[in-house]
């Protein structure tokens, strides 16, 4: 009996097509859905295993597979077809309608059975290898594309290039609009990543807002400067969720294998580390590692380390640098300047740690120690009789403790903690400062003014130089910026604008202290306009408190001070 009788004699309610040859029934695969296929092991055309594995290749849908085999010596080979995805295998001369029906229904349960094991391993999968959140991968399936390409890499001498890439200021929109719109983000920050992407390039969440992109077979640096440039282009437009509209950056760091790193490791750290400097310079970039780059990175993270350090304040370090009156050359004050004995490197000037400080929200202990050491000084040397009422100390102020809405009363605490009345105390402020928060600068300075502190507008000429500030702000001392000293008396329009300068705040009616007098010449040229107050390294360098006092204070009766040797130290 053949078998297409066999089937109908068994009452299985069946539409039946019969193919001669393999490529016959391979065709028909391609062509109609059946929900089994029963496969003669001996075919004329193909051999029954790899007609197999052209029926999984070929078939539109999941089909289960009956193998007929000739007789019991054949019994082993239909095992193989079961290992090669057949769902039984039946001897030709034991097949009865009873059989044929029980073997087709049971093929057609396992075939189900299997599907659904497929499909859960598929979810499985998914969910191992996705981030639920946004869909792109994870980083458990980003560390494995890497690894198998950087395999090939290897073995097929192939550039390919990571990029590791962070939104700029995420935290904050989290913190202002909730983590709930902070997800509406990430989804369509990932939608534009993903249709940024080139053929061979791939995305993944890491986590946060960090996102990394593998991109295979890259010709060169140019290749990854273009894909930059492509994903920074997608996030060019604002970002529209929950009734808000926001734009927002990201900042990309950048390694290539082979010529950054050699290892998966040492890729993503490189990548991190360039991705680093973006964020922590200019930002909404891209940046490629370098071993200059490493170097100067470490060396910022290791400030950074060291700045959190418990024993900060006991490291800083206080200086004086005179004020010198343009007229009488009698020493009338001081600006205080802070140092940080750094456990490893040493004595750092400001320009080593402050701006990092600045970004790391370590400002308000320094600021904090270095105004409370700075009174407790001027009131010992007034208790002493070094210095009378009329000596002026300067304390620089930051950004961020101008943005502090405690400060004002902090430093009524500080003076009231050091009991000291009728003091010429001021502070200098920058104009960065006041442009980047002019609402609460103005009030936190308008308070300090209330208290008796005199206001100083820091480094003028070196920012904005506006002079509404001066309208705006309780402002009555102008600090001229020691840059505008620099070719002073070379350079006849330097002179003429430093005069300038000198002679509108005057007009005025501010007090005028200029910076960075370092020759006889300089002093004169202040001198001749009307400047009030004259500071730089022709008279002295910034001292701790013993040897301004040594120095300074105890130079003569009258404090008044001679020009010493211009020294190297930074002020």
């Amino acid at each position: 009996m053949s078998i297409a009788k066999t089937i109908h004699a068994a009452r299985v309610s069946s539409e039946i097509a019969e193919a001669a040859t393999a490529l016959e029934g391979l065709k028909a695969l391609t062509q109609r859905e059946f929900d089994a296929v029963l496969l003669d092991y001996r075919l004329p055309d193909m051999d029954c295993l790899d007609a197999l594995h052209a029926i999984n290749r070929t078939a539109t849908h999941n089909v289960a597979v009956i193998v007929l085999t000739g007789g019991p010596a054949e019994e082993e080979l239909g095992c193989r077809c079961i290992e090669a995805g057949a769902q039984d295998f039946l001897l030709k001369s034991e097949v009865s309608a009873q059989i044929c029906r029980k073997a087709l229904l049971h093929a057609k349960t396992r075939q189900g059975l299997k599907l659904q094991l497929l499909d859960a391993h598929r979810r499985l999968q998914l969910l191992a290898e996705n981030d639920p959140l946004t869909g792109l991968a994870n980083r458990y399936c980003f560390d494995n594309k890497l690894a198998t390409t950087l395999e090939r890499a290897r073995q097929e001498d192939m550039r390919f290039g990571i990029l590791f890439m962070d939104l700029d200021n995420f935290k904050l929109l989290n913190d202002c609009y909730g983590h709930s719109a902070g997800n509406m983000l990430l989804k369509i920050v990932a939608k534009r990543l993903l249709g940024a992407l080139h053929p061979g390039e791939m995305a993944a969440r890491l986590g946060g807002d960090e996102f990394a992109i593998i991109a295979q077979d890259i010709s060169g640096t140019q290749d990854l400067i273009d894909l930059s440039a492509r994903i920074m282009k997608a996030m060019e437009d604002p970002f529209v969720f929950d009734n808000i509209e926001q734009i927002v950056t990201c900042s990309i760091g950048i390694a290539s294998y082979p010529e950054c790193a050699r290892s998966a490791a040492d890729l993503c750290r490189y990548a991190d580390l360039a991705m680093y400097q973006v964020k922590n310079t200019h930002r909404n970039g891209f940046y490629f590692y370098s071993e200059q780059l490493q170097a100067k990175v470490l060396y910022r993270m290791g400030i950074e380390n060291a700045l959190r350090s418990k024993d900060l304040a006991e490291q800083l370090r206080v200086f004086y640098q005179p004020f010198v009156d343009a007229n009488s050359l009698a020493i009338c004050g001081a600006e205080v300047l802070v140092r940080w004995q750094h456990p490893l490197l040493g004595l750092l000037a400001p320009d080593r740690f402050i701006s990092i400080a600045e970004e790391c929200g370590m400002m308000a202990i320094i600021d904090g120690y270095t105004r409370q050491a700075s009174l407790r000084q001027l009131r010992a040397w007034r208790e002493e009789g070094r210095v009378d009422k009329s000596f002026q100390m300067a304390i620089n102020i930051s950004a961020s403790t101008l943005r502090d809405r405690s400060f004002p009363d902090a430093f009524r605490r500080d003076l009231e903690y050091t009991d000291l009345d009728d003091v010429r105390l001021s502070v200098e402020v920058t104009e960065n400062i006041l442009v980047a928060d002019f609402t609460n600068a103005a009030a936190a300075l308008t308070q300090l003014r209330e208290m008796g502190v005199i206001i100083a507008l820091d480094d003028f000429g070196t920012g904005y130089s506006s002079m509404s500030y001066l309208r705006q702000l309780p402002i009555s001392v102008l600090k001229i910026d020691k840059s505008f000293m620099q070719q002073v008396p070379q350079s006849p329009e330097d002179v003429r604008l430093l005069r300038s300068i000198i002679t509108l705040a005057k007009s005025l009616d501010l007090e005028v202290i200029v910076e960075g007098v370092e020759t006889l010449a300089q002093m004169q040229l202040c001198q001749a306009p009307g400047a009030d107050i004259l500071q730089g390294y022709y008279f002295s360098k910034p001292l701790i408190a013993s040897e301004f006092e040594y120095s300074l204070l105890a130079a003569d009766s009258n404090r008044t001070i001679r020009s010493s040797h211009p020294a190297n130290a930074e002020g």
